[in-house]
C-alpha cells in the first residue's frame, strides 16, 4: 500500500476570518491576531540529574539554549525554547524537518523524555499597543511592562483556558493553547479585543 501523506488542518479552518473588527480605528490595529501555522512543537523533559546534558543536547540540535531560569524563554533565529516547569521545555520551530526525530536522537531515553505536541497545540501571535490590556482581561498575571518583559514565559489560565504565554517583544506575545480549546480561545480573543478594535491577519 502506498504511503498517504495527511496534511495538518487548522483547528480554526471553519471560523478564521481575516479583516478588521470591533471598535473602528485608523492606521495600525490596537490588537493584531494571527494564527501561526506550520509549527513543530516538541516537549523535552530531563530526568533527574540530566538537565545539563539535556540542555546541551537541545542546543546542539536546534541552536537555542533552553533556559534554566523559571518563567523565561529563549529564541535563536526561528527556534524558541520555552521553560514550562523545572527541567522541562517546549521547543518550537517552523516546520522544515522532523524536529521530534531530531530531538529523539539527541536526547536518548536515559537522558529525558521527548513528546511531539505539534498536532495538539495551536499558537496565536498577538501584538499591538493594547496587547497587555487584552492579557490583563483574562489572567491574574501582572503583565505590566516592568513585571513581564520580553523573554518572559508563563503558563496561566487565560480566558479560563490553560495557555502558555511567551513575550517575544514589548508589545507582542505568542500564546499556545491545546487544540481542543483553539476555537473557544479564538472567540475569547476576538470578543475581548473588540473593545479597542482588532485585526485578524
Amino acid at each position: 500500500m502506498a504511503d498517504v501523506a495527511v496534511q495538518r488542518r487548522s483547528a480554526l479552518a471553519e471560523c478564521y476570518e481575516t479583516g478588521r473588527f470591533g471598535t473602528s480605528f485608523d492606521g495600525e490595529a490596537p490588537i493584531r491576531i494571527e494564527e501561526r501555522r506550520g509549527l513543530s512543537v516538541v516537549q523535552v523533559g530531563a530526568w533527574g540529574g540530566r538537565a545539563a546534558d539535556c540542555v546541551a543536547a537541545v542546543k546542539d540540535a536546534t541552536g537555542v539554549t533552553p533556559p534554566t531560569t523559571p518563567v523565561t524563554g529563549a529564541t535563536a533565529g526561528s527556534v524558541s525554547a520555552l521553560w514550562v516547569q523545572p527541567d522541562r521545555w517546549l521547543v518550537v520551530e517552523n516546520e522544515h524537518r522532523d524536529l521530534y526525530k531530531t530531538l529523539r536522537t539527541m536526547v536518548p531515553p536515559d537522558m529525558g523524555a521527548v513528546v511531539d505536541l505539534s498536532h495538539s497545540r495551536v499558537c496565536f501571535s498577538v501584538s499591538g499597543a493594547r496587547v497587555r490590556d487584552l492579557l490583563a482581561h483574562g489572567s491574574t498575571i501582572d503583565f505590566d511592562p516592568g513585571k513581564f518583559e520580553p523573554g518572559a514565559c508563563v503558563g496561566t489560565s487565560l480566558g479560563h483556558m490553560s495557555a502558555t504565554v511567551y513575550m517575544n517583544d514589548p508589545d507582542a506575545v505568542d500564546i499556545y493553547v491545546m487544540r481542543s480549546y483553539a476555537r473557544s480561545f479564538f472567540e475569547w480573543l476576538c470578543h475581548t479585543a473588540a473593545e479597542w478594535g482588532y485585526e485578524v491577519a
